[in-house]
């Protein structure tokens, strides 16, 4: 069975490897980032520049990255399941 890769389980403490999900990268885009970034548009401060690239675009790579390697995980061990090892 294939388990939700899409929607948070609302029991989960931590975001890692075993539980990202798409829903954390849409957060990520829809409300991080778009925080950040709105405050650099109005102070054009570099440093508000700075922290839209280190915690809303880092975090949405990040995020990335982690439900790749989970997707993967899951496809590998299914691979295994159906091939008998």
């Amino acid at each position: 069975m294939v388990p939700d890769f899409r929607h948070k389980d609302p029991d989960r403490t931590e975001i890692n490897a075993q539980t990202v999900v798409l829903e954390d990268i849409i957060d990520a885009i829809a409300i991080d980032t778009n925080k950040h970034l709105a405050r650099y548009e109005v102070t054009s401060l570099s440093s508000d520049c700075t922290v839209t690239i280190r915690m809303g675009l880092d975090k949405i790579i990040r995020y990335t990255e982690l439900l790749k390697r989970r997707l993967r995980d899951h496809q590998m061990a299914e691979n295994r399941r159906l091939r008998g090892g």
